[in-house]
């Protein structure tokens, strides 16, 4: 990218000095002043980068990474100045009595390089190694290169068979969280440590934590996982509806306090008076196309949450 600039000032009758007051670079410019300036800008820029993907077995896959990039910055601007035009006719730097210039160029340049190799083994375990190296040409002659070396290995233990929590879609709702408000959800405690005071020591720990950017925290539970609702309620929470489906199969609000108006636009359901007591009946009548009855349609139930071979049909 190349520009032109110009700062022009004519000769002035004599007797007259009206431009005695602005020098221009520290020049005399009272008999006439011309300066022009081209700076030239050229900037390059190259990437590329590219993936190898081969398949060992079924279970390890490696994939090999690699990319280079160059940029090159240059900078190159002229000035000229001339002095003493003798005549207003006269716009050329070339025929001024006095005549100076100046030049200016900077360059730079960088170039980097990189090598990734990952090897993942059935999606849920993978291992990472890579290197970059880095040259630039304001690193100096004493500082020639740059090495970033990189290595990582994740484990995705949510993918393992073991480890298993309920699905987050057991109303199949979606909300939006107002500012300044926090939703705590899906908590599973493991059977070896369930009944020692782990779920509501969490509870107030994270309530702890985020207290300082929120005033209110939202959490429910099914009304069969009845461990759950002790535990939430020994944490301090108040309860101030409860959350289940309707008859229709919809899911809804039964009001307890009278902030209740909030729960709901919270979550976006409509109010009930008649709820199911057991998500898992309901959800299993939904699922057959059938009916809604025994606990589905009551307040009450047998079901529970944490033992599943406990139903009412048990």
């Amino acid at each position: 990218m190349a520009g032109q600039a110009e700062l022009y000032f004519p000769p002035q009758p004599a007797g007259l000095d009206p431009f005695s007051a602005r020098a221009s670079f520290d020049l005399v410019n009272t008999k006439g002043f011309i300066a022009q300036g081209r700076p030239i800008n050229q900037n390059l820029t190259l990437n590329y980068d590219g993936t190898i993907t081969h398949a060992f077995s079924p279970t390890l896959v490696s994939n090999s990474s690699f990319g280079v990039q160059y940029l090159a910055d240059a900078f190159h601007r002229t000035d000229a100045f001339g002095q003493d035009l003798g005549s207003t006719g006269i716009r050329s730097v070339s025929s001024a009595a006095v005549t100076t210039g100046r030049e200016q160029d900077t360059t730079q340049k960088s170039i980097g390089v990189y090598v990734q190799e990952q090897a993942a083994w059935r999606d849920h375990l993978f291992v990472t190694a890579a290197l970059r190296v880095d040259n630039n040409s304001a690193f100096g002659a004493d500082l020639r290169r740059v090495f970033y070396p990189k290595a990582s290995v994740s484990y995705v233990v949510s993918e393992e068979p073991f480890f298993h929590v309920p699905s987050v879609n057991e109303l199949r709702l979606r909300f939006a969280i107002p500012a300044g408000e926090r939703y705590l959800w899906n908590f599973v405690t493991l059977p070896s440590h369930r009944g020692l005071g782990i779920y509501p020591r969490l509870l107030n720990a994270i309530v702890s934590a985020e207290s300082t950017e929120s005033d209110r925290f939202w959490i429910a539970y099914a009304p069969e996982n009845r461990a759950s609702g002790s535990g939430i309620r020994k944490a301090g929470f108040v309860t101030v509806a409860e959350l289940s489906f309707d008859m229709t199969g919809r899911p809804a609000l039964r009001a307890v306090a009278p902030d209740e108006v909030a729960a709901a636009r919270m979550f976006g359901v409509p109010m009930s008076d008649d709820l199911s007591a057991c998500w898992r009946c309901a959800r299993a009548a939904a699922s057959a196309q059938t009916t809604p009855t025994g606990c589905a349609t009551t307040t009450s139930c047998c079901c529970d949450y944490q033992r599943p071979e406990v139903t009412c049909a048990a």
